[in-house]
């Protein structure tokens, strides 16, 4: 049964009562390996709570403002090049970041609303899983990290030679600032559409 509309008085007291508890900077977990970082604080998960109450209640343009509020999620890529002598000495020729800052991963008003009109019961969880995915598949990624999910698990293309150059390429693709939950929504969305 799908959740019960609040009011848009409601809505305002639980907005306030979220942002009078976000604390003023957020926990970041980083993972071993890459520099991965996961989001690990409850303002987070508050303001996304109430954003997709917000949404529920077709507030789309106010959720939309609610992400904004919410730590900025980004994907950042790095590569890893192979060439004929470096695989002969079981080696990379070369690793590093493309993009270490990330690209943002934003949505909109319009996204949440597409979201809400599927069926969701969280559309600004959902659009941003859908956006992360989409991103991700645009860029080429074609596998994971692993098998079974994990909190820092990443995205990875498929290696691609340089006829010119003669190295074989691969890029990496690490969510930043996603939640989890968020994380984990992404793992399985990425791999249904495999």
């Amino acid at each position: 049964m799908p959740p019960k509309k609040k009011s848009p008085a409601q809505l305002d007291r639980e907005i306030a009562e979220v942002l009078r508890r976000k604390p003023a900077s957020s926990s970041v977990r980083v993972a071993r390996g890459r520099g991965h970082a996961t989001v690990k604080d409850s303002g987070n998960a508050g303001v996304m709570m109430v954003a997709n109450d917000a949404a529920l209640a077709n507030q789309y343009e106010r959720a939309e403002k609610l992400v904004g509020q919410s730590k900025q999620r980004k994907i950042a890529t790095a590569f890893t090049t192979v060439t004929e002598e470096s695989s002969r000495a079981g080696d990379y020729a070369s690793r590093g970041w493309e993009d270490k800052d990330g690209e943002d991963v934003e949505v909109d008003a319009y996204d949440i609303e597409e979201q809400v009109d599927a069926g969701s019961h969280a559309p600004v969880t959902d659009a941003i899983v859908a956006k992360a995915v989409r991103w991700l598949r645009d860029h080429g990624a074609s596998g994971t990290s692993s098998t079974r999910f994990h909190p820092g698990t990443w995205y990875e293309t498929e290696f691609e030679m340089d006829y010119s150059s003669g190295e074989e390429k691969q890029e990496e693709f690490f969510l930043r600032n996603f939640t989890e939950q968020e994380e984990k929504l992404v793992f399985d969305a990425f791999n249904k559409r495999r």
